[in-house]
């Protein structure tokens, strides 16, 4: 038996140690090679030597700067010692931000590469666009500039992705999503978000931002506000903003003459084929071969994306039969696209080629596909794609059918010709848990979230398909199909908002918000305002709970003002209005509120509809809450609780005693409340409300506090911080910490409670909300932690005061918690 080689001078000791300083597992690293994971086994064990193709691949992988290239090469196929190489240095923290791992290599982008990365690091670019024409690549070049900058930015990388944004006074909505940012009160999203970057150092990537340019204003604030943050924008056309450096991205490097040789190693060619071995393993690149493959790529302009098109089809063709068909097809793919610029024809060409082989069930399924914005579930598709259009004639005299079976033959052959994909994204970047155990509940989320495929379709092939339905004539038939759809669908989705899936159903919602907002573009446009306005009631808490505070409110208003010339029945009238005036109050406008659910009151009372007066008189009595006006606040919350009893709401119930708990509290009414409480909490564990679970548990813990029971406050604070962070209910997250900060410092622990009470303090100011009545309550216990504070040495202090500030959300929530088995990582 032969020993493996495992000293510092074996390759393949190098390479393992360079994969395990970027953490990669040998998995991770053979699916971006596109090899088997038992051949890097055998490399890493020394027991086989990559070819050459395979080595630039690996460095590629491996993150390996120019200069550190030729040394590798020459050592991965034997010309070189690997001990003169530099060691790996051993692996670091996990860096932040949402960019994934890419699943193909960029070929033919080195040098695009080194001119982006030099521009960024010399700090004088500090807004860079990258334009070119769509297909071109600038996303994926982005991404790769991201990933190779990640250590380099103390507060990570991160991708905000614009396809699918229509609006753009939407654009600080998408940020702030990825962000984690929530809308203040007292400032405007954009302000917020404004606020929240003016302390980081940190790369933005923003993505497709070409059809959204009057939300430039937006991007010149944020590089006058913020000097740590550097903005990397892909767009077809530039900004013309102040300040700005743009970078051309051309289409890839094409052959200079037909020889073999010169034509196998053009960066086009060198695409095509390894874009078309993933899809034909026994594809060999031969002379022949290599000259037919330029050719193509020449009349594809050596757009990425059109090639990769073009090179999906090699399942159903040999090399000589597309090129035969691309050629044949030539003059009629080109048809009505004269007025595109030449680079796009090509693209043009390749979308309608691909386009024209499909199936007539198959073309129909795609045009139709399109009418989803931001991606879609096979449940959406069968519904909104098939039902409506059984034995159904079309104005143009295109008829069509399609049945469930058809459809999910229909997604599965699109995926297969990459006209289609798979979106994993939405629940890797939402729901991405960086240090914590386990037991974290935010992971059981990400897995639940998973458990749904969903598809979504490249931005340029979705305005082909566009078009191709709006030359059948469904256009305005499957959009109205999409729009009922997905009304219906909130509906359904918003009544379990107070149920036990609750986290759940919200994250389905935020996946869906691109499509929920076409829905009500389209729904307004045409003058459906009832079921516009259903739409919008649905999406009231779902709005509320994730801080959409502003665009709920410029949807709400728009269909308050159409109700004017278009009358809706006077319960959906109510309803909006009191849907429209908590979004109102909560961001502080209370006047425009109060007269809003005035007018909602009267229509409740003329309807004699005891729930919906209940869920108006809290409101009322939150508002006086907010001012201290305790004894309204107790009168209007009495006459709630009476009027949600009588309609037997056990939803507006346990609104109502909550809030009559803080109101008793606030008055020193210390037994009244924990009564109030008590009952709440009962009452939302019966009917499954995990975010009334959440919040009665967090109002309990100050009870206990109150009375000096340490223990039973920790834990109930404890109980909470897990659900709300299951939630992201950061609100009531940033109680819980102060409530675990005042029961360390009761306990002694004063450098476990200035961590907890900064980490609390560091959330509330990037919320940018008033603080709810607690901040009358715990007055007493946080000057008894100042107290403490000044009894240790400053330096101590410092150091734990600035810790709470630096370390991550979620390893703030696991330090709270008292996990033992993982670190708690910094920021920097």
């Amino acid at each position: 038996m032969t020993a493996t080689v495992n000293t510092t001078d074996s390759f393949g000791y190098w390479v393992r140690r360079r994969r395990k300083a970027l953490d990669l597992t040998q998995e991770e690293l053979a699916q971006r090679m596109g090899c088997a994971v038992v051949t890097l086994r055998k490399i890493e064990a020394d027991e086989r030597r990559p070819s050459w193709q395979m080595a630039e691949r690996l460095a590629q992988c491996l993150a390996l700067s120019e200069a550190e290239r030729p040394g590798f090469m020459a050592a991965a196929v034997g010309k070189r010692a690997t001990a003169r190489l530099p060691l790996p240095r051993e692996p670091g923290p996990k860096l932040h931000g949402n960019l994934l791992s890419p699943m193909t290599s960029l070929i033919g982008r080195a040098a695009e590469l080194s001119a982006i990365t030099d521009y960024l690091r010399s700090k004088e670019a500090r807004l860079l666009t990258l334009t070119g024409p769509m297909g071109v690549g600038k996303t994926r070049l982005a991404v790769e500039v991201g990933r190779r900058l990640l250590t380099e930015y103390r507060d990570g990388v991160w991708l905000v992705t614009l396809a699918a944004v229509q609006d753009p006074a939407l654009v600080p909505s998408t940020a702030a999503t990825v962000l984690g940012v929530r809308e203040a009160r007292d400032r405007t999203l954009a302000q917020s978000v404004a606020d929240f970057l003016a302390q980081t150092e940190m790369l933005l990537i923003l993505d497709n931002l070409e059809h959204l340019l009057p939300a430039t204003p937006f991007l010149s604030a944020l590089m006058a506000g913020c000097p740590g943050l550097q903005l990397l924008v892909t767009s077809r056309a530039r900004l013309h903003l102040y300040g700005e450096h743009e970078f051309v991205v051309s289409p890839l490097r094409l052959p200079d003459s037909d020889d073999p040789a010169v034509a196998a190693g053009a960066p086009a060619v060198r695409l095509f084929f390894e874009r078309a071995q993933a899809a034909r393993a026994d594809l060999r690149l031969t002379p022949a071969l290599a000259s037919t493959v330029a050719t193509m790529c020449r009349r594809l302009d050596g757009l990425p994306l059109a090639i990769e098109l073009a090179a999906a089809r090699i399942k159903l063709f040999s090399v000589q039969e597309l090129h035969q068909r691309l050629e044949r097809r030539s003059l009629l793919l080109n048809q009505g696209a004269a007025d595109l610029p030449p680079r796009l024809q090509g693209l043009e060409s390749a979308i309608a080629w691909s386009y024209g082989l499909l199936s007539p069930a198959e073309r129909t399924l795609l045009a139709r596909l399109a009418v989803f914005v931001g991606g879609f579930s096979l449940h959406a598709a069968d519904v909104v794609c098939a039902l409506p259009f059984t034995e159904q004639d079309f104005p143009t005299g295109h008829t069509a059918t399609l049945t469930l079976p058809e459809i999910t033959d229909g997604v599965d052959a699109l995926l297969d010709q990459s006209l289609l994909l798979r979106d994993s994204s939405q629940s890797e970047e939402r729901f991405t848990v960086m240090g914590c155990c386990g037991s974290c509940p935010r992971r059981f989320l990400c897995n639940a979230a998973q458990s749904e495929t969903r598809f979504t379709m490249l931005e340029t092939i979705r305005d082909f398909a566009l078009e191709r339905m709006q030359a059948n004539g469904e256009l305005q038939l499957v959009q109205r199909r999409h729009a009922e759809y997905f009304a219906v669908w909130a509906e359904q989705a918003a009544a379990r908002l107070h149920g036990p899936d609750q986290a759940l159903w919200l994250a389905r919602l935020e996946a869906e918000v691109g499509n929920l907002r076409a829905a009500l573009t389209w729904l307004l446009d045409t003058g459906h305002i009832k079921l516009a306005a259903q739409l919008a009631c649905a999406l009231g808490i779902f709005w509320q709970r994730h801080g959409h505070y502003s665009e709920g409110r410029r949807w709400l208003q728009q269909i308050l003002d159409r109700m004017a010339q278009s009358p809706v029945p006077e319960p959906l009238r109510a309803r909006t209005l009191q849907v429209a005036a908590t979004l109102a109050y909560r961001q502080g406008d209370q006047q425009t509120a109060q007269g809003w659910l005035a007018e909602s009151l009267d229509l409740f009372r003329a309807l004699s509809d005891y729930s919906g007066m209940a869920r108006v008189l809290f409101d009322l009595g939150w508002i006086e809450i907010d001012r201290a006006n305790w004894s309204q606040a107790i009168h209007l919350n009495h006459h709630s609780l009476t009027l949600a009893r009588s309609a037997n709401d056990p939803c507006a119930i346990y609104r109502a005693l909550t809030n009559l708990g803080w109101a008793q509290l606030c008055v020193g009414e210390e037994r009244s409340a924990a009564a109030f409480f008590d009952e709440a909490y009962a009452l939302a564990l019966e009917i499954g409300h995990t975010e009334g679970v959440a919040v009665s548990l967090a109002n309990l813990g100050w009870i206990a506090l109150r009375k000096g029971d340490i223990a039973c406050s920790i834990s109930q604070a404890q109980e909470s911080l897990r659900l709300c962070h299951l939630l992201g209910e950061q609100e009531v997250l940033a109680e819980c910490l102060e409530i675990l900060a005042f029961a360390a410092a009761a306990g002694g622990d004063t450098h476990q409670a200035i961590q907890l009470s900064d980490g609390a303090d560091a959330l509330w100011e990037g919320l940018h909300v008033t603080r709810p009545p607690t901040r009358h309550f715990a007055a007493a216990h946080a000057q008894a932690l100042e107290t403490m504070q000044r009894q240790f040495v400053d330096v101590v202090i410092d150091s734990a005061w600035r810790n709470g500030r630096t370390i991550r959300l979620d390893a703030l929530v696991a330090l709270a918690l008292g996990c033992k088995d993982i670190s708690v990582p910094a920021l920097s």
